[in-house]
């Protein structure tokens, strides 16, 4: 094994338990698999591996992050954690694809308004559920969240990958204050207008993410797509006119986008209201709001 992306060949075991079958994610701190419970009659799990040797304890952190939010409906169940010869090793439920796999798998790499409204409601069901336990995850993006790999979750979105996430709550429940300058957090093609100019993140930074995921998942891409350099990029995203960053989509969006505007880190997200919108959108276009998801509906 490397010290800095330690891997598992197929077969390999941890514990004598874990059994490895085949890598599915690869990353800066180490690799992750799909792995089989020895102890529980072969159940399917996810392995992610750190090197002990790992500057940043990313794996250690996440794990306390993940064990912190259980119970909740949007976060994956936490299995196991140690470490074993030159490895730090975390084991969770297996999720199925993510919505960044799903939506490019998609035809014309975009899903339906129903389909794009539905799982931005539980993008933001989990948001909700995260920042209530006192946390940020401050990488929202598709491929942190995915469907259940199984006939009784393959409707329920998952949120993960918590290494860039941050409590924004003193212990006395107060907010944290507000740090000046902060560095870049996230992912370019996601990050609210606020991460750009340098602020520090709050939950409507968050929301803005799923924002912006709401109007890929519809239009297949966003207006900043072909740019590279990271200040243009966030320099559109703070002078594009609302209609036309909302092109194809129904006027009752514009609601949500201008909530967002007049968000704070010191006010409270209305949660229940930007789903609320979501919901009037499906009904004022006759969308059943438990209707089978794009991909269920083309097999």
């Amino acid at each position: 094994m490397e010290n800095s992306t330690p891997t598992l060949n197929q077969g390999e075991r941890l514990k004598e338990r874990y059994e490895v079958v085949r890598r599915i994610g690869y990353g800066t701190f180490g690799s992750v698999y799909e792995g089989k419970d020895l102890l529980q009659n072969g159940a399917r799990c996810a392995i992610k591996l750190e090197s002990l040797k790992a500057k940043w304890m990313a794996l250690k952190y996440e794990t306390y992050v993940l064990n912190k939010m259980q119970g909740q409906k949007h976060i994956l169940k936490l299995f196991d954690f140690g470490r074993e010869n030159t490895v730090r090793y975390l084991v969770m439920q297996l999720a199925g694809k993510s919505l960044s796999q799903l939506r490019k798998e998609a035809p014309g790499q975009c899903f339906g308004l129903g389909t794009s409204c539905q799982l931005t409601i539980q993008c933001i069901e989990a948001l909700k559920d995260m920042h209530a336990v006192g946390f940020l995850h401050r990488d929202v993006k598709p491929g942190n969240f995915a469907i259940g790999n199984d006939e009784a979750n393959r409707h329920t979105v998952y949120i993960f990958d918590f290494g860039l996430a941050k409590c924004y709550r003193e212990k006395s429940g107060a907010l944290k204050q507000q740090r000046q300058h902060c560095s870049f957090r996230g992912t370019v093609r996601y990050a609210s207008p606020n991460v750009h100019q340098g602020k520090d993140q709050g939950r409507q930074d968050d929301l803005w993410s799923i924002f912006y995921m709401l109007i890929e998942f519809h239009n297949g891409t966003l207006p900043w797509r072909s740019l590279e350099d990271k200040d243009n990029i966030g320099n559109l995203k703070l002078t594009i006119p609302p209609d036309e960053l909302l092109k194809n989509f129904p006027e009752e969006l514009k609601q949500f986008y201008y909530q967002l505007k007049e968000l704070t880190c010191d006010k409270d997200p209305q949660y229940e209201a930007y789903i609320e919108i979501l919901r009037t959108i499906m009904r004022n276009n006759n969308i059943p709001l438990d209707q089978p998801f794009d991909w269920e509906s083309n097999v």
